[in-house]
This record gives C-alpha cells, sequence and structure tokens, in this order.
C-alpha cells in the first residue's frame, strides 16, 4: 500500500526544520498568523512531518481559545483544497483549518488531498481527529466515517478501517451492505494480525538501514533469504494448516519467489484450504492470483506486439490472448459477484468485460446499478455513457454524459477524467448530428489538453463540414 509514499529529501526536511523553529517562537509570542504562514512555508517542504502538523494544530486552538475568528469568505477562497497540486490543496486545507479547527469539511479536504500527494502518516494523523470530531458532532456525518473508512482500507489499516466501520453500523444497523463491509474488513484484519504499523517515514528509515527488510521490500528479492522466509512460513503453517494469516503468510512468500512453481503451489495450498474449508475468502485469493497471472502474461505479451521486433504475428497472438483473458476474468468475477451479490463493485467488473467482449446490452444494466453505489458513479455514469453510445444509442450516451458532467466536482481542473467525459461526450454529440454541442466539448478538451486522442482530428473534420 505505500508504493506511492513520498519520500522526502533531508536537505528539504533540514529546510522545513527552521521554519518550524520560527514558527514555535511565535506562537510563543502570541503571532498566531505570522506563525502560520512559518508552519505552511516549513510543511511544503516537508508535508510529512507530523509533529509539525501538530504543532500548527495546536497553535490553531490556542488562538481559538484566546478569540480568534474565522477567515472570511473572501479571503478563503484564496485557498482552494482541489488545485490541481495535491500538496497544495493538503496545506491549503490545512491554512482553511487553522482559522476553524473544528471544521471537519477542511479536516477531509486535507486528508484526501493527503492521500492523493502520497503523505499517508499526515492522512493517519488526520484520519484521527476527523474521526474523533464527527463523532462528537450532534448528527455525525455518515458519508465523512464512508470516506474515512475507505482511505484507511486502502492504506492497509485495516483495524482503524473495522472500528469506523463498526461505528457507521451503529447509524445504520440494518444495512446489510455494510455488514458485508465489515464482514470483509474484518477478515483482512485478522490476516493483519500482530503487525505493528510503524510510521510511513520510519518504514522508509529501517529498509535503509536493515538489510533484511531491505531485501523483503525489493522487487527483485535475494533468492535464498525468499527462500528462507517461504521455509519458516511452510512450517508455521503445518502448525494450524487452516490458520488464514498462516496461510496468507505463506501465500505471499511465495508470491514473492514469483517462480511458475512457487505460483502454482500458492495455488494449490489456496485450493486445497478452499475444499477443505468451504470458506470462499481462499476461493478469493486463489482468484485474484489468477488475475494477476492474466495481467503478468498480457503486460509482456502486449509490450512485445509494440516492440521494435514487433510483427504481425505478435500482434495476433496478443490480440487472441487479450479475447481470451476478458473470458476468462468474466467467468471469474462472475462467479465472486454471485458469491457476495450485494458488492457493487463486482458487478462493475463484470459489466467492464462484457464491454470488452461486445456484449453491450448485457452490461448496461449492470453499469446502471453500479452508478447507485458512491464509490463507483463518476467511474460508472461514465462506463454507461460510453457504452450507451457503443451499443448505438446515442440520445442515452449524450445524456448521461451530459448529466455526468454538470455534476462532476472537478470538472474545470480538466484532470484525465474531465477529459475523458468530455471528449466521450463530444463523440455522442457527433452521433446525434449535435455539431455545435460537439465542437463545444471537443474545444474544451483541446483547451486542457492539446494532443488528447483525436480530438483536434474531430474538431477540424466537423469544422470542415460546417463550411460545406
Amino acid at each position: 500500500m505505500s508504493e506511492n509514499y513520498i519520500v522526502i529529501p533531508d536537505e528539504d526536511r533540514k529546510k522545513a526544520k527552521s521554519f518550524f523553529e520560527r514558527a514555535a517562537s511565535l506562537v510563543s509570542a502570541g503571532q498566531y498568523e505570522y506563525a502560520f504562514t512559518m508552519f505552511e512555508s516549513g510543511l511544503k517542504l516537508d508535508p510529512e512531518a507530523v509533529e509539525a502538523h501538530q504543532a500548527f494544530r495546536d497553535a490553531a486552538l490556542r488562538r481559538k481559545a484566546g478569540g480568534g475568528k474565522k477567515i472570511g469568505m473572501l479571503d478563503a477562497m484564496k485557498y482552494p483544497t482541489k488545485s490541481k497540486d495535491d500538496r497544495t490543496s493538503m496545506i491549503n486545507a490545512e491554512h482553511l483549518l487553522a482559522f476553524d479547527p473544528g471544521d471537519t469539511g477542511n479536516m477531509l479536504a486535507f486528508l484526501e488531498a493527503a492521500y492523493r500527494a502520497g503523505c499517508y502518516d499526515s492522512v493517519l494523523w488526520m484520519g484521527q481527529i476527523l474521526g474523533k470530531a464527527n463523532n462528537e458532532l450532534a448528527k455525525p456525518d455518515y458519508a465523512k466515517f464512508e470516506r474515512l473508512r475507505d482511505h484507511y482500507a486502502k492504506l492497509g489499516h485495516w483495524t482503524l478501517a473495522v472500528e469506523v466501520c463498526q461505528r457507521m453500523l451503529q447509524m445504520r444497523p440494518d444495512d446489510m451492505d455494510l455488514k458485508n463491509d465489515l464482514k470483509n474488513l474484518s477478515a483482512n484484519e485478522a490476516m493483519d494480525k500482530g503487525k505493528y504499523h510503524k510510521s510511513y517515514r520510519e518504514s522508509v528509515r529501517d529498509m535503509n538501514k536493515q538489510s533484511d527488510l531491505l531485501q523483503e521490500e525489493r522487487d527483485v528479492l535475494n533468492e535464498d533469504y525468499t527462500a528462507k522466509v517461504a521455509r519458516e512460513a511452510e512450517a508455521d503453517l503445518k502448525t494450524n494448516p487452516n490458520d488464514p494469516s498462516k496461510i496468507g503468510k505463506y501465500v505471499d512468500a511465495l508470491k514473492k519467489i514469483g517462480t511458475p512453481d512457487a505460483i502454482e503451489k500458492a495455488a494449490t495450498i489456496l485450493q486445497g484450504a478452499y475444499e477443505r474449508t468451504g470458506a470462499f475468502r481462499f476461493r478469493l485469493l486463489l482468484i485474484d492470483l489468477r488475475l494477476i497471472d492474466l495481467r503478468n502474461q498480457e503486460r509482456l505479451l502486449r509490450a512485445k506486439a509494440a516492440g521494435k521486433d514487433a510483427t504481425p504475428e505478435g500482434l495476433q497472438e496478443y490480440k487472441a490472448f487479450k479475447q481470451a483473458q476478458n473470458e476468462e476474468e468474466l467467468a471469474l468475477y462472475e462467479e465472486v459477484s454471485q458469491q457476495y451479490p450485494t458488492e457493487s463493485k463486482y458487478k462493475y467488473e463484470v459489466a467492464l468485460r462484457m464491454v470488452a467482449l461486445g456484449r453491450y446490452t448485457d452490461a448496461i444494466p449492470l453499469l446502471q446499478n453500479s452508478v447507485n453505489d458512491p464509490k463507483l458513479r463518476v467511474r460508472a455514469t461514465l462506463e454507461l455513457g460510453k457504452t450507451f453510445l457503443a451499443a448505438e444509442f446515442p440520445d442515452e450516451a449524450a445524456d448521461t454524459l451530459k448529466g455526468l458532467s454538470e455534476t462532476y466536482p472537478t470538472l474545470q481542473s480538466g484532470d484525465e477524467t474531465a477529459k475523458e467525459i468530455m471528449y466521450s461526450l463530444g463523440r455522442a454529440l457527433e452521433e446525434k448530428k449535435d455539431k455545435v454541442e460537439a465542437l463545444k466539448a471537443y474545444s474544451m478538451v483541446v483547451k486542457w489538453d492539446f494532443v488528447y486522442r483525436d480530438t483536434q482530428a474531430r474538431m477540424k473534420r466537423l469544422r470542415s463540414s460546417e463550411s460545406n
């Protein structure tokens, strides 16, 4: 979960420290707002300085206790929390929070921007503050708990995710989907039980100091070392062959060895555990193993088909494999979806494979179902619009994509999703023969990204047809 974690250079950390020291002296003198500027200058250099974040918050609380006023609306607009630079968004949210330390909206904005920026220690720091603040409200915000839970899960902090999910269940005790979420999180927690979670910064530091841990985290591990880990995990598994955590540890060790024999052995172990216990968690791990294998094969064949030594035969081989991959993945996701019928994410994966196989009319109802899931809404709505278009329903495609363009919160930022929404809308409008509106949609795309797909060619063709 830490592959996108940012590592701050020592030089920047040293520079940041001087700002933090200056901020501390200003706080002592009661010059809070000047201190805020110093904290923010330092955090721009070292956004993972959790102690500085806490000192910044302590200063904000002291200012509030002394009668400090909230920031004005017009001044607040100077600090957007959804800018193109995630680190800037994070610091801006913290600035706004300094003037209103109890604002859970800015707490969440900080947390989400910190996650996107790879500042995972900062996410965990703010997560505790947000969870407590939201819980203490007269009417806690369920959606904020949900987003907090999801971020904990993405970081692999299963115990924290379980705690938040349990609080959500207190708010909605009859929600069967939520009960299923809690069951899945608890299963991950059980697999993770006993693991000590250091801060990400400490983990990086340890990786630089401890050769064993360094070897464990490398992409290509020393054969003797991984074999030793696998042997130890295998011996541990023999003491209790049905223990999920021991099975998971041994399977992970075999995956790190990575040889075909090791992967086959991992698959055999999972299949055996599934047959003995009937617990679908083992079947799910086996399916994940197969999906990884298929994606690895696809990547190798794609590189071969597109490389300097590419041949027509290689391209044909890749196309044939891609077809077979989609068919097999469809069957696997359908199996999982039948086991977890309330999990929209699996129906969504089924729908994507159906689309890849040209089964548009089968995919559309599943995508419509996925749109109702807040976590999938944007992506599922985009895919639904594109699938309507592929199924030759341009009016429905245009309506769907137009609605998405009006509700997508960061459309004006021109991010990758925004570009895909407007490009797809342009395609649908073009099919509807609505040239004027199609050109408007394409125009937005080229203003963001002049070389995006074939947008230029489509605009030129439309303008040429208008002049004729």
